[in-house]
């Protein structure tokens, strides 16, 4: 096979994991849309919508087993084609985040207060940055902005953390609150492990773009 043909699947394996990325983007949004608003149907849609992210990941791990087949990609290539097959399975899970935060929502026992609410607006707003800027330096192949926002789930993390503490405070102090808050703890897990995921990515484009492994956002 041609350089150019092999550019060519190269070409459609990326734009094939960035529209992933685009529905798992969707997704969450979605799913934070049902929390909020407490909007069924916005849970329907997440729920609904998984079963297209699945097959769009299936999808990428064919590209990927016929490039390898067919193409024997050199290093630099290859690099390329199973960083794709990595990223599709954690924006497979982050799906499945966002499908998990649709979910608590239908088992709440009441919505999220105001407070609450702001909170998690604010780490479901940081969790999408994330995840965007990932999948925005995955596009341009850029190391660099793959550190940057690899660097910013310092933030996300703070304010996790600090949800947590809230949340298991009250919960020492008033039983009736327990399990509606544990609820409430799970969905901010969910979106602290979707930015995790997010993190993840930035690490394989800097493993694209230059072929190191690196466990630290900024060098």
């Amino acid at each position: 096979m041609s350089r150019i043909e092999l550019d060519r699947q190269l070409a459609e394996l990326r734009m094939a994991v960035l529209q992933m990325g685009e529905s798992v983007v969707d997704a969450v949004g979605q799913a934070m849309e049902s929390l909020v608003h407490q909007d069924h149907r916005a849970v329907d849609a997440v729920i609904a919508g998984d079963d297209t992210i699945d097959g769009e990941c299936a999808a990428i791990e064919d590209l990927s087993a016929r490039v390898i087949t067919l193409q024997q990609p050199a290093v630099r290539d290859l690099r390329a084609v199973l960083a794709a097959l990595i990223i599709a399975e954690e924006l497979e899970r982050i799906g499945d985040h966002a499908e998990g935060i649709a979910h608590l929502t239908t088992r709440l026992l009441q919505p999220p207060d105001g407070q609450e609410v702001r909170t998690l607006t604010n780490l479901g707003a940081l969790a999408r940055v994330q995840l965007q800027g990932a999948l925005d330096a995955y596009r341009a192949g850029d190391a660099k902005r793959a550190r940057e926002v690899w660097a910013g789930d310092d933030a996300m993390d703070s304010l996790h953390s600090q949800f947590v503490q809230t949340l298991l405070s009250r919960m020492r102090n008033d039983q009736d609150k327990v399990v509606n808050d544990t609820y409430l703890l799970w969905v901010s897990h969910n979106l602290e492990r979707i930015a995790d995921r997010a993190t993840n990515i930035c690490e394989r484009v800097v493993y694209i773009a230059t072929g190191e492994r690196i466990t630290e956002p900024l060098e």
